[in-house]
């Protein structure tokens, strides 16, 4: 019979994690961080100078979240980049066509993605704040800065369609700014600000979250350039 895989005690292997990232993804051959991060489920590819090294940080962050350890505190072992591709490979793992860091004209959206399915799309603004940034107000004028820019992303679609998915797959996009901690979250300045702890629930039940009435300005945006869009 086979014994099921025991996993460590959740503070003793954030404080794991903690190490790998001050590391640079990396820990000592031999530590407790290493026998901690292996007996999770990770794999550690050996390097030179007696040095362990995780592949991806997302990956292994992912997957320690879909083992049931809090996202949030496993999210705080990534950089931004981390975390920004964390965010990328869960909606890519449950079936979503994601794009990192897609750029038009001068402006950059950190994920666009869309659902073949549903055929909803999202704009995600990636903010791993600083303490500094984690006041509502500041919070609430990013989630309109990111509106602008996403409204300007699909007044673009047109050059962006035949080189990305997403524009091909989501007839309607929601914008979102989705942060590590939690400061506010709601709708605000025609963004969803969405905590990355509740970010599983909102995109699997992304059509719900859609239906505010009476919102201005209302939570989707038409994406002219989707397969059968009329113009």
């Amino acid at each position: 019979m086979r014994t099921p895989l025991r996993l460590p005690d959740p503070h003793i292997l954030y404080s794991a994690l903690k190490a790998l990232h001050e590391g640079g993804g990396c820990v000592r051959e031999g530590s407790s961080e290493a026998s901690l991060l292996e007996a999770a489920g990770l794999r550690l590819t050996p390097r030179l100078g007696g040095w362990l090294c995780a592949q991806s940080l997302a990956e292994d962050a992912l997957k320690l979240a879909e083992r049931g350890y809090d996202v949030e505190r496993v999210a705080e072992a990534l950089d931004w980049r981390g975390f920004e591709e964390l965010l990328a490979k869960y909606l890519e793992a449950s079936g979503w066509v994601a794009v990192r860091n897609l750029r038009f004209g001068r402006r950059e959206v950190d994920v666009v993605a869309a659902d073949p399915v549903s055929g909803l799309g999202l704009s995600i603004d990636c903010k791993r704040w600083g303490g500094r940034w984690r006041k509502a107000y500041r919070v609430r004028e990013v989630a309109g800065e990111q509106r602008r820019r996403t409204e300007e992303m699909l007044r673009s679609c047109a050059s962006l369609a035949t080189k990305y998915r997403p524009f091909r797959l989501g007839k309607y996009f929601a914008s979102a700014v989705v942060t590590l901690k939690e400061s506010v979250r709601g709708y605000f300045g025609g963004s969803f600000v969405v905590p990355v702890y509740y970010f599983r629930d909102f995109v699997n039940n992304l059509d719900t979250y859609t239906h505010l009435e009476g919102a201005e300005p209302g939570p989707l945006i038409r994406n002219p350039c989707a397969r059968g869009a009329r113009p």
